[in-house]
């Protein structure tokens, strides 16, 4: 009996620690339970509670707290998944932006530096202009507002440091619940049609929407295959925003009629927003087992995974 409870003992030990930054976000949400079935996991969390053993209450702006829980609990990955990511209100006060977005990433990453923890950091297909689209890992980027700014100062402190890491970029991220301060794009249009109301949606955008549990399960993976560099880990499908739009309509039996389209300069928005900023999934198809999915299939599982909530 003591040298079985020796041998599990020692199998405990092995539990790598898992810090996630976000823990109660769009990403955290789904990314936390699904790594809780390997490792020892610490959600770090700000607005939305979360029911976990580990969660830590935390705001990222305290850079000392989260200086100390890095050095307590000395995490194998760190993975950074929160941010200030209302692109206009990014535009609107760019310190606070910058001081979210950046300053915080930069702690975090003089913190693992000294841990030793390699780092897992989301960033934007809003790195780039736009001019383009279909961007590749190795793409220069170029961002034309604040967020996208914030997101390429942090890319580059990372990769100027040493650290080992893992650069997730991703777009137009979506799912069941909405995330800490807003709600995400497809829910928001389910609830406008559902209420019958109008609204108008650009057609002059393309971009490359993102399954918060596909995103989750892909950066599972880099995490357990100690993938690192720079990783596009989106949905499949570039595709511009009115036809997104029909896209959900149709899954969810809305009326298509409802959806009118624009065009950006129409539209009453604080920053600019690439006219075409979708991303290439290429190398994560051809390198990860977890596939970035394509759109059809992910809205299906998102109306399954409501429907369930419903039922449930």
């Amino acid at each position: 009996m003591s040298i079985f409870k020796d041998l599990l003992d020692t199998e405990c030990t092995k539990r790598q620690k898992v810090m996630v930054i976000g823990g109660s976000g769009l990403l955290g949400s789904k990314l936390v339970p699904l790594l809780d079935t390997k490792y020892e996991v610490y959600p770090i969390y700000n607005l939305n509670q979360i029911n976990h053993k580990s969660a830590i209450k935390v705001n990222i702006l305290d850079f000392h707290q989260i200086e100390k829980n890095i050095i307590d609990i000395n995490p194998d990955v760190i993975i950074h998944a929160a941010a200030m990511s209302n692109v206009d209100q990014c535009e609107r006060d760019p310190e606070l932006a910058f001081q979210i977005n950046t300053d915080s990433t930069i702690n975090i990453l003089k913190s693992a530096l000294n841990t030793g923890s390699h780092l897992v950091f989301l960033s934007t297909d809003y790195v780039f202009n736009g001019e383009k689209g279909d961007y590749t890992e190795y793409d220069q980027p170029d961002p034309i507002n604040a967020y996208g700014k914030t997101k390429y100062m942090s890319e580059k402190a990372i990769m100027d440091s040493g650290i080992e890491y893992t650069i997730v970029r991703t777009s137009v991220m979506y799912g069941s619940t909405a995330g800490s301060g807003k709600i995400n794009y497809v829910l928001w249009v389910i609830k406008q049609l559902t209420e019958n109301n109008p609204i108008s949606i650009i057609t002059d955008q393309t971009v490359s929407p993102t399954y918060n549990m596909n995103l989750a399960n892909m950066i599972a993976e880099t995490v357990e295959r100690k993938l690192t560099g720079i990783y596009n880990l989106s949905g499949a499908t570039q595709i511009n925003r009115y036809d997104f739009t029909q896209k959900i309509a149709e899954q969810f039996e809305l009326n298509p009629e409802l959806i009118l389209p624009t065009t950006t300069d129409k539209m009453l928005w604080t920053a600019k927003r690439p006219k075409n900023s979708s991303l290439n999934t290429n190398k994560a198809r051809n390198t990860l087992r977890n596939k970035p999915q394509k759109l059809e299939y992910s809205l299906q599982q998102l109306k399954n995974e409501l429907l369930k909530t419903i039922l449930i």
